[in-house]
């Protein structure tokens, strides 16, 4: 196909012109052309450049001479000469000097799988075996950079990616890209890199409101635990104390109360015996520690709601709402240690524990586990119960 570019055509390369060089049998031109290039009918392309014998891979076929025009120069030219030209920059283009500098190497016709590739600005070269008597084609998308209305074609190379349409665009398509990146021409491969780019940046976007998110949770978490152990390490002692009342009394209470529970005749043989108690434990054990460590941190700020010896009720509610959050918080967590517990303690009765030691020893445990988060807890209450006081304040006529 030998008809030049639509005259508005930014980048160039006719479809079917394509690059330009007087063939080195023609004696004169700009460029240099492969010995083994003719020039030839090609059908439903005009003219095209054939190998009359057989062509290694990364064999050098066209190196390109000619003149570089700017963007005015090129639509100075005839319609017919502004097809032949190529783009080797942003605005700029090479091409034939004149209509006897056309050759061999603007006979390149497009195929969407060409055998053909550039090597730099000016160097066309084999990408693969070409065979004798085998039309030589490059990828227009390869030197062609335009919009959409820049830069029209229809394609008929048959292959089986044949794109159909052959736009100023197709530099921009990933199946491209992966197959020919490294045979466009430099300015095309900086583009197509610095696209690439931006893909990149904007998948990375956000990961990186992600990671400042992480970023900004980890800051709030650390500034939370810092003012929890601060403001109210006191949590953590009165727990410890609540922990051993609460163990000691929860010995006590079992092993006056296992022998009548056991009377219920609930529990059949020793193993559901030992399982019925180690189920009972935990719950009396918690109920004790609640009992203890509410009682013990109402006590330790009572100055909170007292003054002068009366109680103000409105700080007094303030507390039990404390209580409430804290209590509600401790739920989730509580639901997973008591079975924890009582599995604890069924096994060391099991390995031949006395009920008291086996109830002593989980419930122990439990405490362990209690008393280093009670100053976070009892903190988040706190703050809770101030802000949903805020909020109502603020909402109010």
């Amino acid at each position: 196909m030998n008809s030049p570019l639509h005259p508005l055509a930014i980048p160039t390369l006719a479809a079917g012109s394509a690059v330009g060089q007087v063939g080195a049998s023609s004696g004169h031109g700009s460029n240099w052309v492969h010995p083994l290039l003719e020039e030839r009918a090609a059908p439903g392309c005009g003219r095209g450049a054939f190998a009359t014998s057989g062509i290694e891979r990364g064999a050098l076929l066209v190196v390109y001479g000619g003149r570089i025009l700017g963007q005015e120069e090129l639509e100075s030219l005839s319609p017919e000469m502004q097809g032949y030209p190529y783009q080797v920059e942003e605005g700029l283009f090479l091409g034939p000097r004149d209509e006897l500098d056309i050759g061999i190497g603007e006979r390149l016709n497009h195929s969407c799988e060409p055998n053909a590739g550039f090597s730099g600005p000016i160097h066309v070269i084999a990408l693969r075996a070409i065979q004798a008597g085998e039309q030589v084609t490059i990828d227009y998308a390869t030197c062609v950079a335009g919009d959409l209305d820049a830069f029209r074609m229809e394609c008929a190379c048959g292959a089986e990616s044949c794109r159909g349409t052959i736009t100023g665009e197709d530099w921009r398509l990933p199946a491209v890209q992966r197959r020919l990146l490294g045979n466009f021409q430099p300015f095309l491969q900086r583009k197509a890199r610095e696209q690439a780019a931006l893909r990149r940046a904007r998948c990375l976007r956000p990961l990186a409101r992600l990671g400042r998110a992480v970023a900004a949770i980890a800051a709030w978490a650390v500034r939370f635990v810092s003012q929890s152990c601060r403001e109210d390490w006191g949590a953590a002692v009165v727990s410890c104390m609540a922990a051993m009342a609460s163990n000691l009394a929860t010995c006590f209470i079992m092993e006056a109360a296992a022998p009548r529970i056991l009377n219920l005749g609930v529990a059949q043989g020793a193993g559901q015996e030992i399982a019925l108690i180690a189920a009972v434990t935990p719950l009396v054990g918690y109920a004790t520690y609640l009992a203890a460590y509410y009682g013990g941190m109402v006590w330790r700020e009572r100055r909170d709601f007292i003054r002068l010896g009366a109680v103000i009720p409105r700080a007094f509610r303030r507390k039990l709402k404390v209580i409430g959050c804290d209590l509600l918080a401790h739920l989730p967590s509580d639901l997973i240690v008591l079975p924890i517990l009582g599995a604890a303690q069924g096994s060391l009765a099991v390995a031949g524990a006395s009920q008291f030691w086996a109830i002593f020893w989980a419930q122990l445990l439990a405490d362990c586990a209690y008393a280093w988060k009670e100053p976070l807890f009892w903190h988040g209450a706190k703050r809770f119960v101030a802000w949903r006081e805020r909020a109502g304040s603020n909402v109010r006529p």
